[in-house]
């Protein structure tokens, strides 16, 4: 049975992202979601019974990442003319399986379906970042499968059906399947270099996403104001890494509490370099929308990591042991400030948590999360089909 991974760039509604920041990440879901695609028509051309091509805009990046790999590819061009070459395309094939990544996909997705008709086709869609936008309800609610890379994401795309089911507008719902996203493990080929104290050596935290709202980012700069009259404490600083809109905010804040020559805050880094050059990684936020990176950066540079006790890490953690971590209220600065001391004063406590990480560290690796995702498909498949 063929499959037909369908990762289109799309347009952005006028005004809607009129901030420099909501660009770059929006850029950065984009540049994941392309991966994404990648890696699982690559995992399933490898070894899947599911043979995969990627409907992806014509020279767009994504046409030029999977060629490199050596991936069927069916650029498409503008509405009529990708339509048209779609069109013939699916006609060779009785049976097919759609697979949407992101909303900008869902469009074209339902016109495809539109062509071949219900009985002949399996439409199925990953929203592995972030929930749909709004007014994709219609083409939601003609899904059989929806993958999704969060409870909050499943949620939501359970809320916006609901609203179609109340109009009577579909006479089912999709299933809402939850597979987390992961990050490229092969990035992290230098692992962090463990902290020695000597000759005056700075003991360095390391957080990404930084200025983003719900970054957690003034959580850690108050734990900062707790810990920086600790006389016997090593030197220490925090390195926070990442665009957005609180800048001045945190450094406001810093400067009040006497901690900003501690505080070094800069822009969007290499992770997989700028981590291997820190002793421990803080991951406080409490946004649902977090980067895969954000986080897992930690343990695949193989760090000690301290994160916030929010919905979205507790679901993430589910993959790692209980002791992978030390995990903190989201709203407690006092208790974030004793997990950075005991951090950096118990060099067993770091080996400790690094050492119980590293057993599951392949599970937040990308090949883990195709696998994953080429079972689930697989299951789906018409008995017919893959007989």
């Amino acid at each position: 049975m063929r499959i037909a991974i369908i990762c289109l760039d799309g347009k952005a509604p006028p005004n809607a992202l009129e901030d420099i920041w909501r660009q770059d990440l929006d850029r950065e879901y984009a540049s994941l979601e392309k991966l994404y695609a990648t890696i699982i028509a690559r995992h399933m051309r490898d070894g899947g019974k599911l043979a995969p091509v990627i409907v992806c805009d014509r020279n767009s990046s994504l046409e030029a990442m999977a060629r490199d790999l050596n991936l069927p590819t069916l650029p498409v061009g503008g509405p009529i003319a990708g339509y048209a070459r779609f069109w013939r395309w699916q006609r060779k094939f009785p049976a097919l399986m759609l697979l949407a990544i992101g909303s900008k996909s869902l469009r074209f997705t339902r016109s495809a379906l539109r062509m071949r008709g219900k009985r002949t086709t399996v439409p199925c869609a990953a929203f592995l970042l972030r929930a749909p936008t709004a007014g994709m309800e219609g083409s939601l609610a003609l899904l059989r499968h929806c993958i999704c890379g969060s409870s909050f994401i499943a949620d939501k795309i359970g809320s916006a059906l609901d609203k179609v089911s109340a109009k009577k507008i579909a006479k089912h719902q999709p299933e809402l399947t939850i597979s987390p996203p992961c990050l490229d493990l092969e990035a992290y080929k230098t692992p962090a270099q463990p902290f020695i104290s000597e000759n005056g050596a700075h003991f360095v935290f390391g957080m990404s996403s930084s200025l983003l709202p719900r970054s957690g980012a003034l959580q850690v700069v108050r734990a900062m104001g707790s810990m920086w009259l600790r006389e016997e404490l090593p030197p220490w600083e925090v390195r926070m890494f990442g665009t957005g809109p609180r800048y001045q905010e945190i450094l406001s804040g810093a400067q009040n509490l006497g901690v900003a020559s501690r505080l070094s805050i800069l822009a969007d880094q290499p992770l997989p370099y700028s981590a291997s050059m820190c002793h421990a990684w803080l991951a406080p936020g409490t946004d649902d929308n977090e980067l895969p990176e954000t986080l897992w950066c930690g343990f695949a540079s193989g760090l000690p990591v301290i994160c916030s006790h929010s919905p979205l890490h507790r679901e993430r953690m589910q993959i790692f042991p209980a002791n992978a971590a030390l995990r903190v209220d989201n709203a407690n600065p006092q208790e974030l400030a004793r997990a950075m001391i005991g951090v950096m004063r118990d060099h067993r406590l770091r080996q400790r948590l690094v050492a119980s990480a590293a057993s599951e560290r392949q599970a937040i690796g990308l090949e883990a999360m195709a696998r994953r995702i080429g079972d689930l498909l697989e299951s789906w498949m018409p008995r017919e089909a893959g007989a």
